[in-house]
């Protein structure tokens, strides 16, 4: 009975935290921009007509509100048909990922939409002159070397607890397979921090500090997700040792919850030169 009441309470603030209070957020600070920043006065920052804006600003809240109901009806259905702890462990975990999937999902919307914004301001950029980064992008000057040492250590950790375990060979234990796919998220987070240091800008307007100030913050993201993914997969594999895996969805969603938070502070306005989107604004 504690483990039910324990299971929903932790999806419960899943579902207050990544469908109500994050996209509330988001929510006003687009409001924020649009109130603040109107076409009229920054017009180089709205290269589509403002309906555009407005209309995914109102659909991102919809879809975020359909959600949340959607989210407290599935849970009501499992608080009423909450499985014994023998079957559990193969279906709640998947419930807990599918849902944290779909609640993502108005943000992808949102970065897909980003994209698309973008390639039109390079379109129209009518700037027959542009100013360069002259100073090379440095790892270190973008995230501490202690932080760097702190995720190779947990990923070098994380190696050998998989060669020592190994040694017991246990039945359903992955064996070298957890290092591949631990090996292959890292160098997909390695990947998103190179492609945001040495890709193209893809906002044209873009001032010089917004943008070492967003890479800074994206590279100590994927360092961070790095550090949270490797633990808890090595976390998953003591818990079914220890025979306590009937508390893995609930950890499942704990550690969701957490990279969430990681995730959404990439969202920060604060300190963002909107002067760049004036139509008298110099070149950056």
């Amino acid at each position: 009975m504690e483990t039910k009441f324990l299971f929903i309470t932790v999806v419960l603030s899943q579902l207050f935290l990544m469908s109500y209070y994050f996209p509330r957020k988001i929510a006003n600070r687009i409001q924020y921009i649009l109130d603040s920043y109107p076409p009229s006065e920054f017009p180089k920052l709205y290269p589509k007509p403002i309906e555009y804006y407005t209309k995914k600003h109102r659909n991102y809240k919809i879809l975020n509100l359909f959600i949340l109901v959607l989210g407290l009806v599935l849970l009501g259905i499992v608080f009423r048909n909450f499985p014994e702890d023998s079957q559990r462990e193969r279906w709640d975990q998947a419930i807990v990922l599918a849902f944290y999937m779909t609640q993502f999902f108005p943000l992808l919307l949102l970065e897909i939409s980003s994209f698309s914004i973008f390639r039109h301001m390079r379109k129209i950029d009518s700037r027959t002159t542009r100013k360069a980064e002259l100073q090379p992008r440095k790892l270190f000057d973008f995230i501490s070397p202690i932080l760097l040492g702190v995720v190779i250590f947990v990923y070098v950790s994380f190696v050998v607890f998989i060669l020592y375990f190994n040694r017991f060979e246990y039945p359903w234990f992955g064996g070298y397979l957890n290092i591949v796919i631990i090996s292959g998220g890292n160098l997909f987070f390695s990947g998103i921090a190179a492609w945001n240091m040495f890709g193209k800008k893809l906002d044209p307007y873009q001032s010089y500090e917004d943008r070492r100030r967003k890479i800074s913050l994206i590279v100590k993201q994927m360092a961070y997700i790095s550090i949270g993914v490797t633990v808890y997969g090595a976390f998953s594999i003591i818990a079914h040792t220890f025979e306590i895996r009937h508390f893995n969805s609930t950890f499942m969603s704990i550690y969701c919850q957490l990279i969430a938070l990681v995730a959404f502070q990439a969202l920060q306005i604060d300190n963002i030169n909107f002067d760049v989107y004036k139509e008298e604004s110099h070149p950056v």
